[in-house]
Formats: C-alpha cells, sequence, structure tokens
C-alpha cells in the first residue's frame, strides 16, 4: 500500500521541490530562488503534460518535498544553536 502512494505522489517533483528548496534556504537571493522554483515547477509541468500524473498529485508532491526542507532546514538550525550553547556553556 505504502509503495503505491508513493508511486502515485511520485518522486520527481518531491525531489525537485525539496532540492530547490534547499537550494533557496542556502542562498536566499532572488537569481538563485527564481531558477530552482522554475526548474522544480517545470519538473511538475513535464510530469503533468506527458499525462503521467494529475495536479493534485504535483502539488502532493511539492507540499511534502517544501515541507521536508524547512523541516530538515530547522533541525539543523536548532541543533547547531544547541551545540554552540553547549559549547559556550564549557568554555566559559
Amino acid at each position: 500500500m505504502f509503495t503505491n502512494f508513493v508511486l502515485i505522489i511520485g518522486v520527481w517533483y518531491t525531489e525537485a521541490f525539496s532540492t530547490a528548496t534547499s537550494i533557496s534556504l542556502a542562498y536566499p537571493k532572488w537569481y538563485v530562488i527564481v531558477p530552482a522554483a522554475i526548474w522544480a515547477s517545470s519538473v511538475g509541468y513535464s510530469r503533468m503534460d506527458l499525462g503521467v500524473h494529475y495536479p493534485s498529485d504535483v502539488l502532493a508532491g511539492a507540499i511534502i518535498g517544501c515541507g521536508s526542507s524547512f523541516l530538515g532546514y530547522w533541525l539543523t538550525k536548532k541543533i547547531q544553536h544547541k551545540k554552540h550553547h553547549v559549547a559556550a556553556t564549557y568554555t566559559n
């Protein structure tokens, strides 16, 4: 059942939107964000244009991809802050 869900949502645009979001979070400049968003959107559009997936599949993949990138970014910042705080406590 889980395999069918992954195939319906698709991996291509989940990865595309995850990559685009991660790059945009790492380099928050318009000249990085715009091409990344265009690339990710074109991957989703191509899947719909080929008739392989429905728009709802692309939207779900985009939400999962962006959400996983934001979650990873948030967790990384939280862990780095905690490590920095602990290290500063030991040096004082």
